[in-house]
């Protein structure tokens, strides 16, 4: 969706590359971002804060004109930088999960889980590809065909931007009063590890 929205939606082909390069740039700038985060108000709050920002920053890429090189660039910036708290906490909270059923069965099953995690995820990708494109089609929007008609654009620039926001917003409110916070994480890992040394 980022290259069909940089060349068809922006008209700016040739700074796809850039454009994709300064956003995992600023991913990896974001870890050490994420982290601090997560120390000072808990990873799943530091989550949140981060998606809220990435929301706010994305908001407004279907309204930009054609050939807003800067403009875009900023927020490849900013989306990446928040990119960064998407890496580095969702599998430190799946560890704090793993840790839950470990306490209650006894057994370490981390491998389990990290593939059922795997599994969704790229079952998520594959229906997200399933139904946007068809659901482009509808609109007029063909990758091969050039033009590119305006309503086909218009709903390029919503499936890119504004339905990842409304995904993200949800995830948002199911994790914003995630029950395991750092107190109780450091609760049950004293916990097992009691339970281990006896």
């Amino acid at each position: 969706m980022f290259l069909y929205f940089v060349s068809a939606r922006l008209g700016l082909p040739d700074a796809r590359g850039p454009l994709l390069f300064l956003y995992f740039l600023c991913a990896i700038t974001g870890v050490p971002l994420a982290t601090w985060a997560a120390r000072r108000v808990g990873k799943h709050r530091a989550w949140c804060y981060g998606m809220f920002a990435a929301c706010a920053a994305f908001a407004p890429a279907p309204l930009l004109p054609q050939g807003s090189l800067i403009g875009f660039g900023l927020i490849c910036a900013a989306t990446g930088l928040l990119l960064g708290f998407d890496l580095a906490l969702p599998p430190a909270i799946q560890a704090d999960v793993i840790d839950v059923d470990t306490e209650a069965s006894g057994e370490q099953r981390s491998g389990t889980y990290f593939a059922a995690w795997s599994l969704a995820t790229k079952l998520s990708l594959a229906s997200g590809v399933g139904l946007v494109f068809p659901s482009l089609a509808a609109f007029g929007f063909d990758p091969v065909t050039s033009p590119a008609s305006g309503a086909g654009l218009t709903a390029l620039a919503v499936a890119y931007a504004w339905v990842p926001i409304a995904a993200k917003l949800a995830s948002i409110a199911i994790m914003w009063n995630f029950p395991l916070d750092e107190t109780a994480q450091r609760s049950l890992r004293a916990r097992i590890e009691a339970a281990h040394s006896g």
